[in-house]
């Protein structure tokens, strides 16, 4: 009678018991398995506490790559990407250290984002002079790197300047209070010079998107006289538009366009509204009292990118007389409550038609149609 061993029976990848009891398999797994429990525990002390590699790893892995080792079976090994090996062979063939400034030493610990002094100097300047950071962060940057000391300097970004502001709540609104609250000797001066003018020779020109969830609504709604319906939310997502529109306390809505673009429109849409403004308008004439000067002739916007030179060099040519506003000061702004009333509209014929969704043009047009001479003459009352 002859006997036949038992096949191998594979329990653990690249582990195989012949012949063995089911305790025994038992027992040789769990031996495997604390084994890479070990190995697995020398990969994480291998990590400091603040998730950077240790500087013996590191010389450990440049030690395996002179003896020849693939950079692939290294990063197993230490548990290390190859971006990671690749930038500490540079460093060290560059300088010496594995660090990118042996200074600094940058290690997450000593970052800029957790440093006192930087966030100090950030909230204080935020607060004393919000312009630096509404306009540009350029000069505010170099003027950490000067007046930051020289043996505790940290390399501080734009990212990091905003990171600084969100933790504490500095939005960018919040700034633009700060900068209107320091800012009411100018905003005074403006309305002084500003006043001169009448209200019937201002034309308020102005742009504001919708898409979306802009256009959505989360209670009923409906259109003035109408009894209310309350309908489901229609799922479909609506295309991205812009709306330049320019009005006027006499005549209301004197011209709009809308177009659908992706981020916004450009300065040539901008001298393309104008042309068309143009013929809408009328002729301001040098030299004449205000009082005698003909309603709508004086262009009256902000300072948004497309607003560009070449648009006033435009508005030079024609003897379309033009008054641009201060930064950041929308509130003197009487296109801005019209536009709130433009968004309204939208909701509603969205609300009472879902065919809107598909034809944007169509329904910006149907919104701006419902502005009334009354609605655009009370905002101008308002600024």
């Amino acid at each position: 009678m002859s006997t036949t061993s038992s096949p191998a029976t594979p329990c653990t990848p690249g582990v195989f018991f012949c012949g063995s009891s089911a305790r025994d398999r038992a027992d040789a797994t769990a031996a495997v398995a604390s084994a890479s429990d070990v190995a697995a525990a020398q990969v994480l002390s291998s990590v400091a506490v603040d998730g950077m590699f240790l500087e013996s790893t590191r010389l450990h892995v440049l030690d395996l790559l002179e003896e020849g080792y693939n950079a692939d079976d290294v990063a197993d090994i230490i548990g290390c990407s190859t971006r990671f090996m690749r930038r500490w062979v540079h460093r060290m063939a560059a300088n010496g250290t594995f660090w990118r400034n042996p200074d600094l030493r940058n290690l997450h610990a000593d970052s800029a984002v957790r440093n006192v002094d930087l966030t100090r100097a950030i909230l204080t300047l935020v607060e004393a002079g919000p312009a630096a950071f509404l306009s540009s962060h350029v000069d505010l940057l170099v003027a950490l790197s000067l007046d930051y000391p020289t043996s505790d300097h940290r390399y501080v970004s734009s990212s990091t300047v905003y990171r600084i502001l969100r933790r504490h709540d500095y939005t960018r609104k919040k700034i633009e209070r700060l900068y209107a609250e320091r800012s009411l000797a100018a905003q005074r001066a403006f309305a002084v010079a500003f006043n001169e003018i009448p209200p019937r020779c201002v034309v308020s020109v102005d742009e504001t998107h919708t898409a979306g969830s802009d256009l959505y609504v989360k209670y009923g709604r409906t259109l003035r006289n109408v009894r209310c319906v309350l309908y489901d939310r229609d799922a479909r997502t609506v295309p991205r538009t812009s709306t330049m529109m320019a009005v006027s306390l006499t005549h209301g809505v004197l011209w709009s366009q809308t177009v659908i673009v992706v981020t916004a429109q450009t300065a040539d849409d901008w001298r393309l509204f104008l042309q068309c403004l143009r013929s809408r308008m009328n002729t301001y004439i040098p030299g004449l009292p205000w009082d005698m000067q003909p309603d709508a002739c004086v262009v009256l916007y902000d300072n948004a990118g497309i607003h560009d030179e070449a648009g006033d060099e435009y508005m030079q040519a024609n003897g379309m007389h033009h008054v641009r506003l201060p930064p950041y000061f929308p509130n003197l702004q009487p296109i801005e409550g019209v536009f709130s009333d433009l968004k309204k509209h939208t909701r509603s014929l969205v609300y009472v038609d879902g065919r809107y969704l598909d034809k944007p043009m169509r329904l910006m047009a149907a919104a701006v149609s419902m502005l009334t001479t009354a609605q655009v003459a009370g905002q101008f009352s308002r600024v």
